[in-house]
């Protein structure tokens, strides 16, 4: 399984397509960052802020996300890379494994604009306005808005950025699942986005349908921006990481069993 792990990885740092990602997620991180500054310094509305919207992680990453399993975990079934290991003895377990291992450490390296980003804003010390979308990102610079980093606050944002990390994978892991059955970057990609949208407008519904609500509220899909924030507790990033891995934990035992099963032409 580690030859697996290496060798995607190498796949992985020659990929144009994750290059570009990347490129994406930098330039939407520091978008809303800029956003939020000239909304603090009056020289845009909110209402013209709105736009920016469509740049914060959950968006980006739902979409990118689900963009990278495909081209990543659907284009070695094409090119039969995947039947190749199994052919030669790798168990499916094993292929599984390691393919979710590299997705995830992906997903790691294109989250990591935001919190990059926010750190260098917030140590500038400069002010910058209340969230104009849902983002634990802006929440962070909201808070810190005209005070200096600390070394305290410094290391809050990184247990935060590493919560976050655990909370995108455990959200984009349905593309896994999607990319073991369907096979198709395409429906993968499109599929994938519906989900993590789906995901999201679920939690919304925990009031109306309380059954419906008392389960996703333990999800991935709740943990992004009520429980992570400057104001969060160890115990509470605990468990945004924990109720990621279960939900991992759960996805890919299902992936498996799909896998397992299915036929390898």
């Amino acid at each position: 399984m580690l030859n697996l792990i290496v060798a995607d990885l190498y796949k992985l740092r020659k990929s144009a397509a994750l290059k570009i990602s990347l490129a994406i997620t930098f330039l939407s991180a520091a978008a809303i960052t800029a956003t939020a500054y000239f909304l603090a310094e009056g020289q845009i509305s909110l209402e013209a802020s709105g736009n920016a919207a469509l740049l914060m992680d959950l968006v980006m990453m739902s979409i990118i996300g689900a963009l990278v399993a495909g081209v990543f975990i659907c284009g070695d079934f094409e090119h039969k890379t995947i039947h190749d290991a199994i052919s030669s003895g790798t168990g499916r377990g094993a292929v599984l494994v390691s393919k979710a291992i590299v997705y995830f450490l992906a997903v790691a390296v294109l989250v990591l604009p935001y919190p990059l980003i926010t750190a260098v804003a917030a140590g500038t010390g400069y002010a910058f306005a209340a969230p104009f979308a849902p983002s634990v990102f802006l929440q962070i610079l909201a808070d810190r808005s005209g005070v200096a980093l600390t070394a305290p606050a410094l290391g809050k944002m990184l247990a935060i950025a590493l919560t976050m990390i655990a909370v995108h994978a455990a959200r984009l892991s349905i593309c896994v699942l999607l990319a073991f059955v369907m096979r198709k970057p395409a429906l993968v990609t499109g599929i994938g986005v519906a989900a993590t949208i789906l995901g999201d407008l679920a939690v919304g519904f925990h009031e109306k349908i309380p059954v419906l609500g008392a389960v996703f509220l333990y999800t991935p899909f709740a943990m992004n921006h009520t429980v992570v924030s400057m104001n969060a507790g160890a115990g509470d990033l605990l468990k945004a990481i924990t109720v990621s891995l279960v939900f991992i934990a759960a996805v890919l035992a299902m992936t498996y069993g799909a896998f397992r099963r299915a036929e390898i032409k």
